[in-house]
């Protein structure tokens, strides 16, 4: 019996021996394989940081070389109201009534009438035109000169129009027309305290005359020096034999130079005077 049987038989009788399994041929020990070579690990590279751009430079522009100019500024128009207008009951003046007494004023004139009555009648009516009142705050004033050789003044600027009519009865008539005179003296009293800054300056001259013994150039000079200081002048030619030349210079501008070939036209003249005193430079806007 093969021995392989045997070793059977003893199992399948004495089911209390185990025989060790038939050993295989041994296989051949696998050749040296040499062992598997690491792979290098590479130390992990860490992303490189993106560089940033640098943000664009704006290029400046060379300024032009001519520089553009800067548009002048527009006008503002403003509301303004203005009142330019000066009625009769509101305006104030101060007027000298300048009356010529040389002794041709006591001629009568063509209508029979003395010269000189006729020119005081209508210088009263004049004072009767203004707004003469003492108490008032506000009120318009008016002073006496006569002149013939020299002026005189014969009553100041006053509101008073008794001790206006009284003056009148002071004119003494003498020789001689010295114009000059006149309106230097009306000249001065407007520059006297006396004077109210808010009314207007004002003369009314009456002459029948020619300027003597001094020319009639130097009246209109010391006219033109008293204007140009803001007085106002009307001149009154009474008769023909008059320096209506130089009257119209002194009275300048144009307008306020009046004729009468009589004393019966002058209480027209002198009411005319008394509406066209104009107002005061200051009440106007711009003092125009």
């Amino acid at each position: 019996m093969d021995s392989w049987q045997t070793a059977l038989d003893v199992v399948s009788l004495n089911d209390r021996y185990h025989p060790p399994p038939p050993s295989s041929t041994p296989s051949p020990p696998p050749a040296d394989t040499p062992p598997p070579t690491a792979t290098p690990t590479l130390p992990a590279t860490s992303s490189p940081t993106p560089t940033r751009s640098p943000s664009p430079t704006a290029t400046p522009i060379p300024p032009s070389s001519t520089p553009t100019p800067t548009p002048p500024p527009s006008p503002i128009y403003l509301p303004l109201a203005l009142r330019e207008s000066c009625p009769r009951a509101q305006r104030r003046a101060d007027v000298i009534l300048v009356v010529d007494a040389s002794t041709s004023m006591l001629d009568r004139d063509a209508a029979g009438t003395v010269k000189l009555t006729a020119a005081v009648e209508a210088a009263r009516t004049f004072l009767g035109l203004l707004a003469l009142d003492p108490a008032a705050p506000t009120t318009d004033q008016a002073a006496l000169v006569a002149f013939n050789a020299d002026a005189t003044l014969l009553q100041p600027l006053t509101a008073d129009r008794a001790a206006l009519d009284a003056a009148f009865t002071r004119i003494a008539p003498s020789v001689q027309t010295c114009l000059v005179c006149a309106v230097e003296a009306a000249a001065t009293e407007l520059a006297s305290s006396r004077h109210r800054t808010a009314n207007t300056p004002a003369v009314v001259l009456l002459t029948d005359g020619r300027a003597n013994p001094r020319p009639a150039s130097e009246a209109v000079a010391a006219a033109a020096t008293a204007k140009a200081d803001g007085l106002i002048f009307f001149t009154v030619a009474l008769g023909d034999d008059v320096d209506a030349e130089a009257l119209a210079a002194i009275a300048a501008p144009a307008g306020r130079f009046f004729r009468s070939a009589d004393g019966s036209g002058l209480t027209d003249i002198y009411a005319e005077v008394a509406v066209s005193i104009p107002c005061p430079v200051g009440s106007y806007w711009g003092k125009r």
